[in-house]
């Protein structure tokens, strides 16, 4: 007959072979022998709980520990049980029992602490220290790194994560975590390695690339590729989760700055629709459906500030989203209310300075007046000191400062033959450029310097001092309200000189001392103010003709005696007004037709919707609207292709109160005369300018009257519109407009008179 202690290792193995109902027959025939057999009493409860027995388990661990309470298994037992019931008060206190009897015992340190976490102990925190030092399996580390992340306990979280993907380093949700808690505490580089660690354990692990997503999306700005990982992370993310808010939010916006807008409905039509009060999903909806031309884009920001009256953002979206469509007035006034609502943006303000040369008949004095503002931002700049050597007549240091150096920007285009003419022995030329994406363009204009200097990431502060320790006598601000230009640089007076050129409205700015203009751009005694000085030249643009430029070829209306006016301007530019007087021109000659092109702007329903509307009202009948809007153009991929559209243009019409001026010259090298309309403002006299400077001054109006009548006379003389075809280019390319050596001695001069003034001021003479 075999003893006690055999019969237990018998019921043991029974027991842990799963033989459970003959493990059970025989702890219970050792206790009808025995009854006070403390070990078959604790195994027969562990069965019990094993079995879902809850009450019969605890009354059986509980009686083996009052025979034998020294006894270290009986507690662990119990604690496990009682936690298996929902216990969790009197686990720990079981736990507690069992740690005192083994207290190296890291195990159940652990599980301690976790219940203690949870159950807000004060002992918590010292227990974690406790298990950090001691050895316990990688579950219950596990188990107590989320007690502590509930918490909020965050470092130490992190340092139980950390042990358990040493311990083992294939538990996925252990390097998940890890990888959250480090991104969560600014630790990038380490949150990347586990955000990758994990995805090669499970590849659509949505949060992982979610998590990926985000880093690349905070490095973008720095990083010219992160933009494009980021959405490549975030892609994969939403197609696994669409409707998770923070992926698809972040995926929009990337999608958004690569010029992915057809993309974002999508993605956020669900977010909205699931819940319309989100600020954000709507708002980021609403200007990626502006962006694409889709209907709703405004009534979705009319929604959004319904639900946010005060929210600027909105407000200057919808301002953007106006004006782009041509509504340039009600899209100023939003535009205003964004700035009033957040004074401290200044990219806002900027913008609006921009939109304000689309608005037809505001005031002068409140022109200069919203121009003034920009030299308010921000605390005054500390009083400038130069130490440039004030003499006359040494080498000059120009400084070109600009966002625009890159191919097919006007800037760029108006630039290089100034970059290639200069006389080296007279100017120094040093560049500052925040160009966010650099080409060959690029390279060419970086060549062409003396100096360069990549400013892109740069505060304005850090590009003064750059200046200033360059030792630049003449600072110059191309085109600085446009693009990603930087004329707050000269608020800081980096130069003992300063000027703006190539924008088209005074800079507002007191420390810029001239803006070059000419003759015809700014008369003498026009009503445009300035802050600064005009600087004016016998002629002002300068462009080169590209050098393969399509032929001009015949007139078109000589084939079926059809006039066709085109123009390829932007359709923001076309203006309520310029509409009136086109349908006028119309209704005038009603077999003429009208060519529009823009690069892909007439695709958008909304913009071509407004012009088609407002030649209507003008009463011009609607189907010959669709007849003249009828030839439409995608973008081409090509100069020569762009240009040779204009083969089927017998006379460009010129827009306002925002002319011309890139579009203007192309007409002109493609043997196309341009009727414009001279106004008050710089803007809406550059084609004027051009005009004038290549001998068709007969083809710029003082008047809406003339205009007509200029564009009639033309339509009406196929012969004289065939003659200045076959030779407008020639004689465009023997104008001042592109002769580069011409405009750039003249600016030298400028410069020159400019700097000697200031040696002047420094001898105190």
């Amino acid at each position: 007959m075999a003893s006690i202690g055999e019969a237990l290792l018998i019921a043991l193995d029974h027991h842990q072979s799963g033989r459970v109902a003959d493990a059970e027959t025989l702890y219970r025939r050792i206790l009808e022998v025995e009854p006070g057999q403390a070990d078959a009493l604790h195994l027969l409860g562990v069965l019990r709980g094993q079995e879902g027995d809850g009450d019969a388990a605890r009354g059986l661990i509980r009686r083996a520990i009052t025979l034998d309470p020294g006894h270290r298994d009986y507690p662990v037992n119990l604690a496990n049980t009682l936690l298996a019931f929902g216990h969790g008060a009197e686990a720990a206190d079981s736990f507690a029992h069992a740690l005192a009897l083994d207290p190296a015992n890291g195990e159940v340190a652990a599980k301690l602490a976790a219940l203690r976490t949870r159950q807000g102990g004060n002992e918590a925190r010292a227990l974690i220290a406790r298990v950090l030092a001691a050895a316990a399996s990688a579950e219950t580390l596990y188990d107590l790194g989320l007690a502590a992340l509930e918490r909020d306990w965050l470092d130490e979280a992190k340092a139980l994560f950390g042990r358990v993907v040493r311990m083992a380093p294939d538990s996925v949700v252990a390097q998940a975590n890890l990888a959250l808690l480090l991104h969560r505490t600014g630790q990038v580089a380490q949150a990347e390695r586990h955000y990758r660690l994990a995805l090669m354990l499970r590849p659509a692990f949505a949060e992982m690339l979610r998590g990926l997503g985000l880093i690349a999306f905070g490095r973008r700005g720095a990083d010219r590729t992160a933009g494009r990982q980021a959405a490549a992370w975030l892609g994969r993310a939403a197609r696994i989760v669409p409707l998770d808010r923070d992926t698809a939010i972040h995926y929009a916006v990337l999608l958004l700055d690569q010029d992915r807008a057809p993309e974002v409905p999508a993605l956020l039509v669900p977010l909205v629709r699931a819940n319309p009060q989100d600020i954000l999903a709507r708002y980021n909806l609403a200007l990626a459906m502006a962006e694409a031309g889709l209907p709703g884009a405004l009534d979705h920001l009319r929604r959004l500030l319904a639900l946010a009256p005060d929210l600027g953002e909105a407000m200057n979206a919808l301002g953007a989203g106006l004006g782009s469509l041509g509504y340039a007035g009600e899209g100023l006034r939003w535009r205003l209310r964004a700035c009033a609502a957040q004074p401290g943006r200044i990219d806002w303000w900027r913008n609006l300075l921009m939109a304000l040369l689309y608005v037809p008949g505001l005031d002068a004095a409140e022109r200069f007046e919203l121009h003034r503002h920009l030299d308010r931002f921000g605390p005054p700049p500390a009083p400038a000191v130069h130490r440039n050597r004030p003499d006359p007549g040494r080498r000059l240091r120009v400084g070109y400062l600009t966002s625009d150096l890159r191919a097919f920007q006007p800037v760029s285009r108006n630039m290089l033959p100034l970059y290639e003419a200069h006389d080296r022995d007279r100017v120094a030329i040093h560049t500052y450029a925040d160009v966010a994406k650099p080409d060959a363009t690029t390279a060419r204009f970086r060549a062409l310097s003396d100096g360069w200097c990549a400013i892109e990431g740069m505060d304005d502060a850090a590009v003064a001092e750059r200046i200033r320790e360059d030792g630049i006598d003449v600072l110059v601000l191309l085109a600085g309200r446009f693009d990603r230009n930087r004329p707050l640089v000269c608020r800081h007076r980096p130069a003992p000189v300063q000027v703006s050129f190539l924008d088209a409205a005074t800079s507002g700015l007191s420390a810029v001392d001239g803006i070059v203009t000419d003759r015809i751009m700014t008369p003498r005694h026009g009503t445009e103010l300035f802050t600064e000085r005009p600087l004016r030249l016998p002629s002002y643009y300068l462009a080169a003709i590209p050098a393969d430029a399509p032929l001009v070829g015949p007139l078109p209306m000589l084939d079926d005696g059809l006039v066709r006016f085109g123009c390829f301007n932007n359709p923001t530019k076309i203006s309520d007004g310029t509409l009136r007087l086109w349908a006028a021109l119309l209704r005038r000659l009603p077999k003429a037709r009208l060519l529009l092109k823009y690069m892909e702007r007439y695709r958008n329903p909304l913009a071509l919707g407004r012009i088609r509307d407002g030649l209507v009202a003008g009463g011009v009948d609607p189907a010959q609207v669709e007849t003249r809007l009828e030839a439409m153009w995608d973008r081409v991929d090509t100069v020569p292709d762009h240009l040779a559209v204009y083969q089927r243009v017998d006379v460009a019409l010129d827009p306002f109160p925002f002319s011309g001026s890139t579009t203007t010259f192309e007409a002109l090298s493609m043997g196309v005369p341009v009727v414009a309309l001279l106004q008050d403002t710089i803007v809406s006299r550059w084609s004027g300018s051009m005009l004038h400077a290549v001998g068709l001054g007969e083809c710029v109006a003082r008047s809406e009257a003339e205009y007509l009548d200029i564009a009639a006379g033309l339509a009406g003389d196929p012969a004289r519109l065939a003659a200045l075809r076959a030779g407008l280019r020639a004689r465009l390319a023997a104008s001042p407009l592109c002769d580069g050596r011409l405009r750039a001695r003249q600016l030298e001069r400028v410069y020159r008179a400019l700097w000697r003034r200031w040696c002047r001021q420094q001898a105190g003479t």
